[in-house]
């Protein structure tokens, strides 16, 4: 059950035929909706049950799953098998923009299933124009950017740092381009963002990654510290004591990112907005 905090301007009708199209997208990598609940001023969604819980409960909780490195990357490709889905081939078309990991759910085989989609369309019903900029909120600046300590790490070739420690045995291959598809994912101009099939054929080793070459679209907004000495806090960066970064196994601990890209400006009702799964500490 899920309550909305956030209220909209729709009239019960509506909005119970907005819950109708929405509960009628259908993917095995999405979260079914079941239906809606009103009472007066309360709006109540109903999903289906899911074992395990969320990916940040599984990765960062007190309890959490351990997770060897096939498992991490399917989450990964399903994750974006649902995205494509959601961009490229539900009717209607929906952009997430809350993609997290506490918003991948997994089921009883660790497959991953996205949930809460489709309600920025319920909350924003008053918004129709369209930005395809990256948009994000920067936190405390005393604290550094996870996007840029990847980035760093990326054009010094020590790409495999941002993999888990906790993961004594990983595909490299694998493991780089997961990297390359996710910076791919925050570039600044929506031509050089593949589309979420193309991510796809990417993450499935049918198609080759693209080349990075230029900052993703974060940095080229904010100016950002060195961050040579930093380790990763709620998808954020604070300062830690320096260490060896000439080893590429020397990995400092980071969480998976897992992206949503923007696709290129078109005129449709949803917001789009790039996402990143973030990660929340129990």
């Amino acid at each position: 059950m899920k309550k909305l905090s956030i209220a909209s301007h729709q009239g019960k009708s509506q909005f119970i035929a907005e819950i109708a199209t929405i509960s009628a997208v259908q993917h095995r990598n999405l979260v079914k909706l079941y239906g809606c609940c009103i009472e007066r001023d309360k709006k109540l969604l109903v999903y289906e049950y899911l074992e395990n819980r969320s990916l940040d409960k599984a990765l960062f909780g007190k309890r959490g799953l351990l997770l060897d490195w096939p498992t991490r990357y399917n989450i990964c490709l399903g994750t974006a098998r649902g995205l494509a889905y959601l961009h490229e081939e539900s009717r209607p078309r929906i952009v997430h923009r809350d993609v997290k990991a506490s918003n991948i759910l997994l089921d009883a085989d660790l497959s991953p299933k996205i949930s809460d989609f489709g309600l920025a369309k319920l909350y924003d019903d008053n918004n129709t124009h369209i930005s395809t900029r990256v948009a994000g909120t920067i936190l405390d600046t005393k604290r550094m950017y996870l996007l840029e300590w990847a980035w760093n790490l990326h054009e010094n070739n020590h790409s495999l740092e941002l993999v888990d420690p906790t993961l004594t045995v990983f595909v490299e291959s694998e493991a780089i381009r997961t990297i390359g598809v996710a910076l791919l994912c925050t570039q600044a101009s929506p031509s050089l963002r593949p589309p979420m099939s193309r991510i796809v054929a990417m993450l499935a080793g049918d198609i080759e990654v693209s080349t990075v070459t230029s900052r993703p679209g974060y940095l080229t907004d904010w100016h950002f510290n060195d961050i040579s000495s930093s380790s990763v806090q709620d998808g954020i960066l604070t300062s830690f004591p320096s260490r060896n970064t000439n080893s590429l196994f020397d990995r400092s601990t980071a969480p998976s990112m897992v992206v949503d890209p923007i696709p290129s400006p078109v005129n449709i009702t949803q917001p789009m907005l790039h996402e990143i799964i973030g990660d929340e500490n129990d």
